[in-house]
């Protein structure tokens, strides 16, 4: 941030010419000299404030800053109504960790002057630091109102863009709307101030959140080239580096930046991710439980242990640590509902509602528990997607089923539901160990008729299994990208003989099966008369049809599962909590997965399908 010199005072020619020259040595980096003429002109006009500031300016240039706070208290008492040593003030009292006095010293420097421009840019720096980038974003906008290309202003409403994005769903059109211009008045800071590390580093984060992964990575690199102490960069490029499948280099680059920081929560909870992402899970756990020792509200790291802890079967306490997802009273999670949460007290003679916390899959999942539940409550009312009502009201007997939407319904708000859980977390108190876990399965129930006619129409299909296959996620990124494997890639699995291929894939892809059918010359069954995204009760009909379902960990794969459908889930070369430590998914028992190790492609894991479902026919007979 910038600070203000000030001008010449009137006085003698001597002073004039000596506060130039201090002016001068400041401008050119030469402290020492300017320092010691400030004091000299200070010997010689004891009310000479603006050699006072530029001594305070002096001392914080030079890491001193209770010397600074001293010469720039002594200003301020002479010249109570400047407003260039209030900024200047405020600034200092930042560097010495005052946060507060620097926040009320920058204030009273704009109250003095609306149209500070530096000040203000600084109190947008300082609503930074207090976590309240919306108040950033207004003051750096009324500083650039005032100089279009202030950098600092520029930096600070690119960095508060950013944080408003963030906690944003990937869907939301404003989250994207922040993204790009956060990319643009980022991109013009650097244009300004080339050397600015600060500037590369934030611009390198914006550009990864859409997912501009490469222009990311270049950007963190020219950060480094300017600083390469910055731990925060190397932090930042390890994700990147991770996200573009790059796994050594991204572990070694948060590992750089906790030496360079070894109080840095922020990459060790990235190492903790980034090794729980590779199976190292006892590493992992220790870099996450360091993580929250750095800072024991840290969520995002509590929950990343959580997940880690789950992975490696230690249920009680995994449970536990997911609870973090809801400190934040502001989660997107969270649901609007009023009555306090269930803490696994006795609740036979009393009302519950739950509901589904997360996107569709989750739902369909965690309504794994709904049976146990129901058994223990005196009554159940479940809120979920409308599209899964008509599943959820035949699979559940007894329970009350009520789509979601906004506002929420009326009967969600009557005095008979006394308590509320999202589906997650009732597996805390239901779900305390493996043996509380169903070992066969499914736990919904397709309609009987709408399955008897996807049977009788897959059997005219010809003869052999039926197998319904999907390979991807609707939400393709590059940073998720190879989580999957193209339908191109399918080709060893779809030249198995004497098997139907039967298409789940839920959203728009007759591109992809045209050209998987040019390709290999099977045709993969779709079927234009069913909407598998919106109608699921067909799709789950459909589902339930076939013999065995083979899909990446996408709701296709909980679906099937949830139906009790012999499933192969095909899984990214980094653990799924949802394991919890087994070779299956507890959650649905009919699951088994099919890792792709680290190093391997997806041609090789398919490969590896391929043969796995020769053999199946073949025990089949």
């Amino acid at each position: 941030m910038q600070k203000e010199a000030g001008r010449p005072t009137a006085g003698a020619p001597q002073l004039r010419d000596l506060f130039a020259r201090a002016v001068a040595c400041q401008g050119q980096g030469l402290y020492a000299d300017a320092e010691r003429l400030c004091e000299q002109i200070v010997g010689m006009d004891p009310q000479h404030a603006d050699a006072m500031n530029l001594a305070g300016i002096v001392a914080s240039q030079t890491g001193r800053p209770e010397v600074a706070l001293e010469w720039l208290g002594r200003a301020i008492a002479l010249s109570p109504r400047k407003a260039d040593y209030r900024a200047n003030l405020a600034l200092v009292l930042r560097q010495a960790g005052r946060k507060e006095e620097a926040m009320a010293a920058n204030r009273a420097a704009i109250e003095l002057n609306p149209k500070h421009v530096n000040a203000l840019a600084n109190l947008s720096q300082l609503q930074l630091d207090s976590g309240d980038a919306e108040g950033a974003a207004k003051s750096a906008r009324r500083a650039l109102g005032l100089q279009r290309d202030h950098v600092d202003a520029l930096l600070n409403l690119g960095m508060a863009l950013y944080q408003l994005a963030d906690p944003l769903d990937e869907s939301d059109p404003k989250r994207l709307a922040a993204l790009i211009e956060a990319v643009k008045v980022l991109g013009r800071a650097v244009e300004l101030r080339p050397a600015s590390a600060d500037g590369h580093s934030s611009l390198g984060a914006a550009l990864f959140a859409l997912d501009r992964l490469d222009e990311a990575g270049e950007s963190c690199l020219r950060a480094l080239r300017i600083d390469p102490r910055r731990a925060d960069t190397h932090n930042n490029l390890g994700t990147v580096l991770w996200a573009k499948g790059h796994r050594p280099e991204a572990l070694a680059a948060h590992r750089q930046a906790i030496a360079l920081d070894p109080r840095s929560r922020d990459a060790y909870y990235n190492l903790g991710s980034a090794l729980f992402k590779s199976g190292e899970l006892e590493e992992a756990v220790d870099a996450l439980e360091r993580a929250v020792a750095l800072d024991p509200k840290a969520e995002l790291a509590h929950q990343a242990l959580g997940f880690t802890l789950l992975a490696q079967g230690k249920l009680e306490a995994g449970f536990k640590e997911r609870e973090w997802r809801w400190q934040g009273k502001e989660s997107p999670l969270r649901r609007p509902h009023s009555q306090p949460w269930w803490q696994g007290e006795d609740i036979s003679r009393q009302s519950i509602l739950v509901w589904g916390e997360q996107g569709m899959g989750d739902e369909v999942e965690y309504t794994s528990i709904i049976p146990d539940l129901a058994a223990r409550a005196g009554h159940v009312v479940l809120e979920c997607d409308p599209r899964l009502v008509p599943l959820f009201e035949r699979s559940f007997a007894g329970v009350e089923v009520v789509p979601r939407q906004a506002p929420v319904a009326p009967r969600l708000l009557q005095d008979d539901l006394r308590l509320q859980a999202p589906l997650g977390h009732t597996f805390r108190w239901l779900r305390p160990t493996m043996e509380s876990f169903r070992t066969s399965g499914g736990h919904l129930r397709a309609d009987a008729d709408k399955v008897a006619h996807w049977k009788s129409r897959l059997a005219a299909l010809g003869d052999g299994p039926k197998v319904g296959v999907a390979w991807r996620s609707k939400l393709m990124t590059k940073s998720r990208a190879h989580h999957f494997a193209t339908i191109e890639q399918w080709g060893e699995v779809l030249h198995v003989p004497g098997v139907c291929f039967v298409n789940l894939q839920y959203d728009e892809c007759s591109a992809e099966l045209r050209s998987a059918e040019e390709r290999f010359g099977v045709t993969v069954h779709a079927f234009a008369d069913i909407d598998l995204m919106n109608d699921l009760d067909g799709a789950a009909a459909l589902t339930s049809a076939v013999d065995l379902v083979i899909s990446p960990g996408t709701s296709v794969a909980v679906m099937s599962g949830a139906l009790g459908i012999p499933t192969w889930m095909l899984a990214p070369e980094h653990a799924i909590w949802e394991t919890l430590g087994t070779d299956g998914v507890p959650f649905l028992p009919s699951v088994r997965m099919v890792h792709r190790p680290f190093g391997t492609s997806w041609d090789t894991t398919l490969a590896a399908v391929a043969e796995k479902l020769r053999a199946h026919l073949a025990a089949r007979g």
